[in-house]
């Protein structure tokens, strides 16, 4: 076993406290890599792994998306997806509905509208917004004619805060908008037109789009 006698006295009355410090730093590095590796086995609890959810609402905010009717008549909302929400369902001329999602995947918020547009007909439109792990939050919103997409707001990147899109379809503006972080990040839809008709719960129970209808639409918004 080697000795210190070939250092000067100075380190030679050190060199044992050096020893136990690199000892202990070796026992904590091996102490870190079993935990890791126990992680990843998942034999560990909540108190040792973080889980994804856990991470997710600890480093990456949720979303929150506001609608607010500025048209003449009620419009219909529906929420597929959120946490929360309020004011959904029918909403009245300048009232508000709100949702808020955190999910590790997919959409924090997602669902439908429907409004009367300026030919009396309605017009059915899908949106769907989300935060993603990496990257600026996204939003994503189109009406559908037929099965065919009419007009949207997909721009296929995150949005800046202050970032705005219009889109416009039968006489009907959505205007977006991105505001700055609060708890969540946040997204404003301001709906203005002036409609032919009301629309009543019944009317829109009969024209809701069915699970079939909507399978496209997540992959569609998925671009945006």
């Amino acid at each position: 076993m080697p000795t210190d006698d070939w250092m000067p006295s100075v380190l030679r009355s050190v060199a044992p406290a050096m020893r136990s410090a690199i000892a202990l730093r070796r026992n904590r590095v091996a102490a870190l890599v079993a935990v890791g590796v126990l992680c990843a086995l998942g034999a560990v609890g909540m108190s040792g792994c973080a889980r994804p959810e856990a991470a997710r609402q600890a480093q990456n905010l949720g979303t929150r998306l506001c609608f607010t009717n500025q048209t003449n008549r009620p419009i219909e909302i529906l929420i597929d997806r959120a946490d929360t929400s309020t004011g959904t369902g029918q909403v009245t001329a300048g009232g508000q509905a709100c949702a808020e999602g955190t999910f590790a995947s997919d959409f924090d918020v997602q669902g439908s509208m429907l409004v009367a547009s300026d030919s009396g007909n309605s017009l059915k439109l899908y949106f769907g917004a989300r935060n993603p792990w990496m990257g600026a939050p996204r939003f994503g919103i189109y009406s559908l004619r037929g099965a065919s997409i009419a007009q949207s707001i997909c721009t296929g990147s995150g949005w800046d805060v202050g970032e705005s899109h219009t889109m416009s379809d039968s006489g009907i503006s959505i205007d977006v908008k991105r505001l700055a972080d609060d708890n969540w990040k946040e997204f404003t839809a301001v709906v203005r037109g002036d409609l032919a008709e009301s629309l009543s719960p019944a009317v829109f129970r009969t024209a809701s789009f069915t699970v079939a209808q909507r399978m496209p639409t997540a992959s569609w918004l998925a671009g945006c």
